[in-house]
């Protein structure tokens, strides 16, 4: 039996237990904490600018009910945004990674301010 393909079996038992452990790690970073603020300016504006205030959604001109696109409009409607994001029904035709839905998650629990 060639040398490879013996030790395939272990190969993809080391690639997985690896693999578990990364994710792991992410999972733990993620954790909303106040002693780690998310920035309105650096952190959600870019992500609200780029996946959700866009023309054909939630602009601030749009005729969507729910408007994005000042920090009024997002502080005004946090819990329909923080609620959206977190089920993953937002934002249409576009996903959110973990850290994206973490940024936007944890900057309304921790009280949506203008930072």
């Amino acid at each position: 039996m060639d040398c490879a393909l013996k030790h395939t079996p272990l190969f993809i038992l080391f690639l997985s237990i690896v693999t578990s452990c990364v994710n792991d790690t992410i999972q733990v970073s993620l954790i909303c904490s106040t002693s780690a603020p998310v920035s309105w300016s650096k952190d959600v504006q870019p992500l609200m600018t780029a996946k959700c205030a866009t023309p054909a959604c939630h602009a601030s001109n749009s005729s969507s009910q729910l408007r994005l696109g000042t920090f009024e409009q997002v502080h005004a409607s946090q819990v329909a945004v923080r609620s959206q994001v977190a089920n993953k029904s937002m934002p249409r035709g576009d996903h959110l990674s973990s850290k994206e839905l973490y940024l936007i998650t944890c900057w309304v629990d921790q009280g949506a301010l203008d930072n």
